[in-house]
């Protein structure tokens, strides 16, 4: 007789492609349910979006219904600021039901939200079974509010990519949001800073929409190797990767960062930025080169791999080697998932 599966029941803000590639490795561990607040079809490509696993909640939902009926083991909260994690926490601890939260790094630059989450949000934590940390700084820091912290980074189906191939010119890349937190404009007056010789021979492809879109197609005008092109599916943006070979992600700060995850996938190198969390399993000079987020730090990263073309295909073979080993593959996540939801099981509530 085979033993009866862990049951598992997720509470997300947005269903996403890196979540659809966890949940497909996970599903073959436990029984799973997951709960979406806002299921946007038009910016993924669902490959498992099975109805009897994912459901989109509604203004009448009944969340303590949900746990009443499914009767899960664990329940996984997907951030402290989760819209039901008030209800999940009195639910949970009223029947005896283990919780975690799965939580990126906050931004130590703004104190002031430092001293919010920990004046109103520490309990929350410490009185839940565990935190599921968005990498090791994230872990260093969550591990001050309860010792079952647990590195397991925003990870993807590495085999899905396609590798960029050799080629002779610099493609750079830019995929994401079009605001000023991603550095959109440092990447834009990068350009001003780089000689005749380098302009003639490098491409820049945009793929995005927001608010600096118009800067953008100004800057056309003056730059004819830039492309912009409107935001496109994974499916689509796995070709768009291979044909490209340095991701430009400089942004002033990001939690994590699924595109450079995706770019490693592609064989890619990368110019990024300090302030994403993702560097942490990054060096200087060895899979890419980390900069400051301002135009004169991008713009040396570019004139480096224009001298260096040999450094282009160094890097990308270093980052596919490191990210098929990595937590941030799924494959590996997955099975690290699955020993910390065993050890907790076996723990008292």
């Amino acid at each position: 007789m085979s033993k009866k599966k862990i049951k598992l029941i997720f509470f997300i803000n947005a269903y996403s492609d890196y979540l659809d590639d966890f949940i497909s490795y996970i599903k073959f561990f436990f029984e799973i349910k997951v709960i979406l607040k806002n299921l946007n079809t038009k910016n993924t490509y669902y490959k498992n979006l099975i109805d009897k696993e994912i459901y989109n909640t509604k203004s009448d939902y009944n969340v303590k219904k949900e746990i009443t009926k499914y009767e899960p083991d664990f329940v996984i909260i997907g951030g402290y600021r989760h819209k039901l994690a008030s209800k999940l926490i009195n639910i949970c601890t009223k029947k005896n039901i283990k919780y975690l939260f799965w939580m990126e790094r906050i931004n130590l630059n703004f104190y002031l939200k430092i001293f919010l989450f920990k004046f109103f949000y520490r309990n929350r934590l410490k009185n839940s079974d565990g935190i599921l940390a968005i990498g090791n700084q994230a872990v260093k820091f969550f591990r001050k509010f309860h010792n079952n912290t647990y590195s397991l980074p925003y990870n993807i189906d590495v085999k899905k990519f396609k590798k960029t191939k050799l080629q002779n010119k610099l493609k750079l890349l830019y995929i994401g949001q079009l605001i000023s937190r991603k550095g959109i404009s440092s990447i834009l007056d990068s350009f001003n800073f780089l000689e005749k010789n380098i302009l003639e021979n490098i491409q820049c492809t945009f793929v995005g929409n927001g608010p600096l879109k118009k800067k953008i197609s100004n800057k056309i005008r003056k730059y004819n190797f830039i492309k912009l092109v409107n935001f496109k599916s994974r499916r689509e943006l796995i070709k768009i990767y291979s044909q490209h070979n340095i991701l430009l992600f400089p942004s002033k700060y990001d939690g994590w960062g699924v595109v450079p995850m995706e770019a490693m996938s592609s064989k890619m190198a990368l110019i990024i930025s300090k302030n994403c969390g993702i560097v942490e399993y990054l060096n200087n000079k060895k899979n890419a080169f980390i900069v400051e987020p301002n135009s004169k730090d991008i713009s040396k990263a570019i004139r480096y791999y224009f001298y260096n073309p040999s450094k282009i295909n160094i890097h990308g073979e270093n980052n596919l080697k490191l990210i098929e080993k990595s937590l941030m593959n799924s494959k590996n996540s997955s099975k690290i998932f699955f020993s910390i939801i065993n050890k907790l099981s076996s723990t008292k509530k």
